[in-house]
Order: structure tokens, then C-alpha cells, then sequence
């Protein structure tokens, strides 16, 4: 369903949508951004729920005039406002946040990153998790907000297919009932030898690495077997490699 032409900036839905740039307002209304053809179409061709599919002027597509999502078009000037990239496709989605799925306890492999800071980090661990069949991450609550435009873009539409959770560490000791062993990992860790059939695996914060308090609720610390020539990897590089070696072991 199409709309007539936004030209104000005092427009409710184009408020809404700029509003959503910031976190407080996409928690607020449960509502995120996807910007971009790739993004968009992943979202359609994944059921994502969309609200709005918003595009400027120049843009022309018959493949989202043929849906049946309300469009929702706003003049050039007005809609770099709210693009974040430098050079626009001229679309951008706004979909309402995933609900939380019941965990699966049945899952053979579930990532847990604690305190991760870096949005680009995040969304290239989320494709990758994707990618190695990993569909439940879990992110402590001082980590940075899934529905950022980096972590997005990152993720190239994984975000999808894995279940993002927040949850403190304490959510360990429901997955050990559930049979899981917990991996925390490090440096100094063992060579990597996943021995139980469901694994719950920490990695931690591109600083500082995993908490003492982490560690602790973990039954064994494992590494990745390289060089030594350098002190350790981007998070986002070893946790791919880690659930990537998950995967050929399962």
C-alpha cells in the first residue's frame, strides 16, 4: 500500500522513524532499521515483521511495489536525515524487534558473549553463527544493542536466523541442568576438544577478555592452537574459528 509523499519533518511517521536511530527509542517501541536492498530483501524473504518499507523519491522497484507492506516514500532532503551509510540505496526497512523464542534445550551449541563492545564485532559473530549452525547467542546486559546499524549491516541479514538473547551469567547454571558443558576461552586455555555432546562456550570482551566470575562457572578453558607469534585474535575472527571447529566436531 503506497502513501502520498512525506515533506515534513514534523510528520509522525518520519519522527518515528528518525526516533529510531537511537537506542532508547527502539527499545521504547520495539522497533528497528534496516537500511539497504540486501538487508530489506533478506527481511521480506525471512518474514521479518515489517512496519514501514520507507524509500525516497529516485528510488523505483518493482519487486517492492508488487508486496503488500505499506510504503512509505519522503523527499530526498529528508530521508539522508535518516540514512546512516554516505552513499544511500534509497530504502530502509523498519521491522519490530524479534520476540524472545523459548530457549531449546536440544540445541547442540549455544555462544555467550560477555560484555562485547564493538557493533561490527557482533554482527560478523552473528553471521558467522549462522553460518556454522550455531542458533542461540546470548549476550550479557552491558553488551552493546543488537539492533545497532553496524551490527545489522554486519551480519548481512543473519539476524534472522539466530535467536539473540540478553541474559547476566547466571543463565549458566539453567543450561547445566539442561546437560550442557561450559567452555570458557583463553590464551592459556587447552588445544580445543569438545568431548560432551551439548556445549555452552563463553568468549569475552575484546579488552579484557572473560571475567574471573565467568571462568569460575566454567568446566574447562579452552584456546585456539596457533603460532604464538601474536598475544591473541579480534574477538569476532575467534569466535568464528571456535564455532567453526565446533561445527566439524559435532
Amino acid at each position: 500500500m503506497s502513501s502520498s509523499l512525506i515533506t515534513s519533518k514534523d510528520n509522525k511517521i518520519y519522527k518515528l522513524i528518525n526516533s529510531l536511530k537511537k537506542p532508547k527509542y527502539r527499545k521504547k517501541n520495539s522497533m528497528f532499521i534496516l537500511e539497504g536492498k540486501r538487508l530489506v530483501y533478506e527481511a521480506i524473504e525471512r518474514s521479518a515483521s515489517i512496519v514501514y518499507i520507507v524509500i525516497n523519491e529516485d528510488f523505483d522497484d518493482e519487486f517492492i511495489s508488487d508486496k503488500s507492506y505499506e510504503i512509505v516514500k519522503i523527499e530526498n532532503n529528508l530521508f539522508k536525515n535518516l540514512q546512516d551509510t554516505v552513499t544511500s540505496q534509497g530504502i530502509i526497512a523498519v521491522c519490530r524487534e524479534k520476540l524472545d523464542e523459548a530457549y531449546d534445550f536440544d540445541e547442540k551449541t549455544v555462544l555467550y558473549l560477555e560484555d562485547i563492545q564493538d557493533p561490527g564485532n557482533l554482527g560478523t559473530i552473528i553471521r558467522s553463527a549462522a553460518s556454522f549452525d550455531v542458533k542461540t547467542l546470548i549476550l550479557s546486559k552491558n553488551s552493546c544493542d543488537v539492533y545497532n546499524e553496524k551490527v545489522l549491516r554486519a551480519s548481512m541479514g543473519a539476524i534472522f536466523l539466530v535467536d539473540v538473547h540478553y541474559e547476566d551469567l547466571n543463565i549458566i547454571n539453567t543450561f547445566k541442568e539442561h546437560g550442557y558443558k561450559v567452555y570458557s576461552t583463553s590464551p592459556r586455555g587447552k588445544a580445543i576438544s569438545y568431548t560432551d555432546e551439548k556445549a555452552f562456550i563463553l568468549m569475552g570482551n575484546e579488552g579484557n577478555g572473560l571475567t574471573e566470575e565467568a571462568f569460575k562457572m566454567s568446566d574447562e578453558t579452552i584456546t585456539i592452537a596457533n603460532t604464538g607469534k601474536l598475544e591473541s585474535l579480534n574477538l569476532a575472527v575467534a569466535s568464528s574459528i571456535i564455532i567453526y571447529e565446533r561445527y566439524l566436531m559435532q
